[in-house]
């Protein structure tokens, strides 16, 4: 296979993008995914695996989809070319033609729990009545008419609904470490606080059971990691049901006899799924699945649960499971026949020591044959901060190492699945102690004896493109290029220009830029783009509302105003990240033609 050809057929292997869910006699499973060449609802026969596309959206990609309880109906949230302004579709399930039951560009509609019980009731939150506010609001899907339910300046998001119908359980989202869970009286408007707290605590509401008096949750009140707990609805006590010591992801579902529930633990990035009897209390590991992420998972009729699983040799896939009999099978397999799987590389779990003595866990992917030379490597910082890498199917890793090129994908501090001390530490500190672990990693590759110092590259998106910056312009010593897509470059503009309904998160994790101009300037690449040595390249989207434009062409203007250049591109349909597999293939192969330029020579 030609080296073009094998990064465009990595690339164009088909993703998953969430929305696991059965149709409800069980023959099928939905889920969103872009084979396509857009983000379109599909689904699969969970017996025959023949799959079939259920939304035919062009220019729309969708973001969400969820089923009416009376299987009559399908909920889509809708953007286009990456402006996140969702808007909310209503689709037949049996077919016809999708309906837009919100259209206005200017306001982002979000929903994750939307179904009434009834199915005739739609809860979403929206920023509509001011733009840097999420509130609650519930669309009457037969008569169109919107009732805004709740609003007190807060960002409040609906994750279903009570079994009466009454209440709507929602989040209400102070930061990523900072939760509450709430009821919403629609009828009243009153609003009920479950989990009332001080200072910083992750709260997080899984399935209703027991007639809707409680309800599963996650977290990390009073612990370092996430935990699963059983609450009550009416008085909003809990208590402990597992308390492991890794994070308890907020991945669960019950089944619908309500006798199972299957939940799911972060054990180092690697994915454990355990399946709790809630009639004798005893947990028990799925077995028999490969080892790396399930990004989600549903039970289904006859007690049967579907995953969505990724791993380092194995792309995203659905799989089954009878948690009765444990039998499991591979439903889909999106892997292509031509890719020789057993050339596929998986990482392994390093650690670099910062200056300050702190551990920074990564993964570290070598070549076949690394031992013969020293290999060329790129580093790959993740976005967030507040995310993590994990084990999972990455194509462009692979075409890397396909040609020799190692991977570092480090999980610095203020990464999640650490636990809440390691995230937090971020806090009010980027462009400051990330820098000591960004260094900490440029160290441990410089060192590593299967690796080129002199070929080191760093490579990341979002957040990732910021750390690149950071490198380029305050570690310049250590690499022969980056690439930095989706990049803030100035800290002040960023938390200013930001998306509304973002801003205050921004502010508590990078700072106030009203109080703190010269500090958040001081620990911006922007400051320091006379330093930069290595060649750049800058890849950005027309219609990022997260990362506006204006971040990149500031660096483009810094960069040219010291007499330096940088390749810089512009997609004019894309946002934060890419939506559409031309763009996304297009990029990858400007970026491999731009690292194998400067790193595949002596």
């Amino acid at each position: 296979m030609q080296r073009t050809e094998q990064l465009a057929e990595l690339l164009q292997i088909r993703q998953l993008w969430g929305s696991l869910f059965w149709s409800r006699d069980g023959r099928y499973i939905y889920f969103v995914s872009d084979q396509s060449g857009q983000r379109n609802l599909w689904r699969v026969d969970a017996l025959s695996g023949r799959q079939e596309p259920v939304t035919s959206f062009e220019k729309e990609a969708v973001r969400m989809a969820q089923l009416s309880p009376d299987g009559s109906h399908l909920l889509l949230a809708v953007d286009v070319d990456g402006d996140e302004a969702y808007q909310i579709w209503l689709q037949p399930s049996g077919g016809g033609p999708p309906v837009a039951l919100t259209d206005r560009p200017d306001v982002q509609h979000l929903t994750y729990g939307p179904w009434s019980p009834c199915s005739r009731y739609v809860a979403y939150s929206a920023n509509a009545r001011t733009p840097d506010t999420m509130d609650l609001w519930v669309q009457d899907v037969q008569t169109r008419e919107s009732t805004l339910v709740y609003a007190d300046g807060r960002n409040y998001y609906p994750m279903g609904w009570t079994p009466d119908g009454r209440k709507i359980i929602a989040v209400e989202l102070r930061s990523n470490a900072d939760t509450n869970i709430v009821l919403v009286d629609v009828a009243t408007r009153r609003l009920q606080l479950l989990t009332p707290h001080e200072g910083e605590v992750f709260f997080w509401p899984g399935p209703i059971v027991d007639g809707g008096r409680r309800y599963y949750l996650t977290t990390d009140q009073g612990r370092d990691f996430t935990f699963l707990a059983i609450g009550s609805l009416e008085t909003g006590a809990f208590e402990p049901v597992a308390v492991p010591e890794w994070d308890v992801e907020a991945v669960l579902s019950v089944s619908e006899s309500q006798r199972y529930l299957a939940w799911c633990i972060n054990e180092g990035g690697v994915s454990r799924v355990f399946v709790l009897d809630r009639t004798t209390g005893v947990s028990a590991p799925l077995e028999g699945i490969p080892e790396g992420c399930v990004w989600s998972l549903r039970f289904g009729p006859r007690e049967q649960l579907a995953l969505s699983l990724s791993h380092p040799r194995g792309c995203d896939d659905i799989w089954v499971a009878d948690v009765t009999t444990g039998r499991i099978r591979q439903v889909t397999n999106a892997m292509p026949a031509s890719v020789d799987v057993a050339s596929l590389v998986a990482p392994r779990q390093v650690c670099a020591e910062a200056a300050d003595g702190a551990k920074i866990p990564a993964w570290l992917y070598l070549p076949h044959g690394h031992g013969e030379s020293q290999a060329p490597v790129v580093m790959v910082v993740h976005g967030g901060p507040e995310a993590q890498e994990r084990p999972s199917f990455q194509p462009f890793y692979q075409y890397l190492l396909s040609h020799g090129v190692a991977v570092l994908a480090p999980n610095i501090r203020g990464s999640t699945g650490y636990g809440t001390r390691y995230q937090r530490m971020i806090q009010g500190q980027m462009g400051r102690l990330d820098l000591l672990d960004l260094e900490a990693c440029a160290r441990y590759l410089a060192r590593h004896p299967h690796l080129d110092p002199g070929r080191m590259a760093v490579m990341g998106d979002s957040y990732g493109g910021f750390a690149t910056l950071t490198c380029l312009t305050r570690l310049p010593e250590y690499w022969a290029c980056g690439v930095a897509l989706f990049a803030p470059a100035n800290l002040l503009t960023f938390v200013q220009t930001t998306q509304p309904t973002w801003r205050r998160y921004m502010e508590q994790l990078i700072g106030d830029p009203a109080a703190q101009e010269a500090e958040l300037l001081s620990r911006s690449p922007i400051s320091h783009a006379a330093n930069v040595r290595a060649p750049l390249l800058l890849i950005q989207g027309q219609n990022d509302v997260r990362v506006p434009i204006s971040e990149s062409q500031q660096f483009v203007d810094a960069l040219a105003a010291h007499g330096k250049s940088v390749e810089y591109v512009v997609y004019p349909d894309e946002g934060h990240g890419f939506v559409r597999p031309e763009n996304q293939l297009d990029a990858y192969r400007r970026i491999s033609r731009f690292l194998f330029q400067h790193l595949l020579r002596r």
